[in-house]
């Protein structure tokens, strides 16, 4: 079973789809596209729910309490996102029973494509994503933005790559991050999820140091842009590879100036989702557990 979210998502939800037409049923989740999104699913076999935008996690666990007894295997993708071929036969091998596995759930490395190019470096590569879970065995974290799917153990680590590249304008881009920068400003304001502690986990160490460290230091940006650029080679992709790191800290100034100006920063009431991917306004985030 795989579950894709999507709203307004025409432009890509066919590739999504495609990828992952040989690993089983497919359930669309879509909270309200007015593009070809639905008909585009249901033309590609995917069973289609609308349920209204919760949030970043809680609209991927909603959809988790509906389909969690329809497949031993629950695979979560967003519409900008497809399976490599390695990738396809890796997931394909483990539901079908054919390579065993002795864990709740299985990781893979995420490369992203940017202005069309398929980065090698400069990004957070093997930015590891776990999507790939048994039936019962995982929920996502309460966050309100880079919600992660927390399980009962550790992962398998799968080797094929999980690709995303963002179709936005650079306009829909650049504001997707402010709105991401603001989401991530209040999380840091308000602390409600309730996984980032040390030592726990993988993901509750990151969390730690992120809030405890990461956040803290001054001229974070320019330590970003620097990291990305030279320390991940970010310089050999070109002029790719500078915007991205310069958008990127752009993300980190960005998220200094939602901390530091919250009302300023926060979205209009009337504001909601463009797409999937842009994040809807803070009244609408919802922080109930029911979460790259």
């Amino acid at each position: 079973m795989t579950i894709v979210t999507t709203l307004n998502e025409a432009d890509v939800i066919g590739r999504c789809l495609d990828s992952v037409a040989a690993l089983g049923s497919v359930t669309v989740v879509d909270s309200g596209s007015t593009d070809a999104t639905v008909e585009i699913a249901r033309s590609k076999g995917a069973q289609v729910l609308i349920h209204p935008w919760e949030g970043y996690a809680a609209q991927k666990n909603w959809a988790l309490d509906v389909v969690v007894d329809e497949a031993d295997w629950i695979l979560f993708l967003d519409a900008d996102e497809w399976l490599s071929s390695h990738l396809q036969d890796e997931i394909r091998s483990i539901v079908d029973g054919g390579r065993p596995v002795d864990a709740p759930a299985c990781g893979m490395p995420r490369r992203l494509v940017f202005l069309g190019r398929v980065m090698k470096y400069g990004t957070w590569y093997p930015d590891v994503q776990i999507r790939l879970v048994r039936a019962h065995h995982g929920r996502f974290d309460d966050r309100r933005v880079h919600e992660h799917l927390l399980t009962d153990g550790p992962p398998v680590m799968l080797t094929g790559d999980l690709m995303h590249a963002p179709s936005d304008t650079m306009t829909e881009y650049i504001e997707k991050h402010a709105r991401y920068a603001v989401l991530e400003a209040t999380q840091l304001a308000t602390n409600t999820s309730r996984v980032g502690l040390p030592l726990t986990s993988w993901f509750g160490r990151r969390q730690w140091l992120k809030r405890n460290i990461w956040f803290r230091l001054r001229c974070r940006p320019v330590i970003r842009w620097f990291w990305l650029l030279i320390i991940k080679q970010g310089w050999r992709e070109g002029r790719v590879g500078f915007h991205y790191a310069t958008i990127i800290a752009l993300y980190d100034y960005m998220i200094d100036l939602a901390v530091a100006f919250p009302d300023w920063a926060a979205p209009r009431r009337d504001q909601s989702p463009q797409r999937t991917g842009i994040a809807a306004p803070l009244e609408s985030q919802s922080d109930s557990a029911h979460s790259m």
